[in-house]
């Protein structure tokens, strides 16, 4: 649609506002600029929690027709997927996306999903394992933030609940005091030798690797509850990395020691 066009329909669907919220909303399709047009008067509690999250407040913002796709008709069904969440944030092949699917609960979601009435609301324990959606925008919010714990209640109990948080709270720390034992072997080893440029760069590449790769992965895992990533891909790789950090460290001191450049 051309923007004198899609300007005139935002018009038009803003004074039809409080007509829709009452009735059946037009099929569409829609703009993404037409959809906020409507739905700042429809439901400005929505809007406003997008605009107050991480999509909306991105740089780049993810949009209405992103999640909903252009027309009413299955909108909500297309955006409670968790396909849609997925092809958007990397593929199953994300860390961010396998640590979910690897999890008892994307397993269950990616075996059963498929046959799954997506109509439901995001809230009741409507399905029997969450998806992306159901933790994320529980209860229909729109804003991707808040206590993702709430929707864990929905199934669990408080106890249940409260010693996953916990366990996941130790767990990350261990994590990152593995970090910071890292981080501690380098500033130790400035003190005691001059390191060239080369020599800083690699020591920063690897302290860089550890945080973005295992540490990472450590919350991910604790986060959706994935196993392997909480351990082989967490804890596991965070003792090799702290290794390799040391290793490289010890051969640095004995190339000075020798007067190797």
């Amino acid at each position: 649609m051309r923007p004198i066009g899609a300007l005139l329909g935002a018009i038009l669907l803003v004074a039809a506002a409080p007509a829709a919220r009452g009735g059946d909303a037009p099929a569409g399709r829609w703009s993404d600029l037409e959809c906020m047009g409507c739905h700042q008067q429809a439901t400005p509690e929505l809007t406003a929690a997008w605009r107050a999250g991480a999509h909306g407040g991105a740089a780049a913002a993810v949009r209405c027709i992103a999640c909903h796709g252009d027309r009413h008709p299955g909108s909500a069904v297309k955006a409670r997927r968790a396909a849609t969440c997925i092809g958007c944030h990397g593929g199953a092949g994300a860390p961010v996306a396998r640590s979910y699917l690897t999890s008892k609960h994307g397993v269950i979601a990616t075996i059963e999903g498929p046959r799954w009435d997506h109509a439901r609301p995001l809230s009741d324990g409507n399905y029997r394992a969450p998806n992306c959606a159901y933790c994320h925008f529980h209860q229909a919010g729109h804003g991707t933030g808040g206590d993702v714990a709430d929707a864990c209640l929905d199934c669990h109990s408080s106890r249940f609940t409260d010693v996953l948080s916990d366990a996941g709270r130790r767990g990350m720390a261990i994590g990152l005091a593995k970090v910071r034992e890292a981080e501690a072997a380098i500033a130790a080893r400035r003190e005691g030798m001059d390191l060239s440029d080369a020599e800083e760069a690699e020591l920063a590449a690897l302290l860089r690797a550890m945080r973005e790769g295992p540490l990472a992965g450590l919350r991910l895992g604790i986060v959706h509850q994935a196993p392997d990533f909480q351990w082989w891909l967490g804890q596991a790789a965070l003792d090799g990395a702290l290794l390799r950090i040391k290793a490289s460290l010890s051969r640095l001191r004995r190339r000075k020691a020798l007067g190797d450049p």
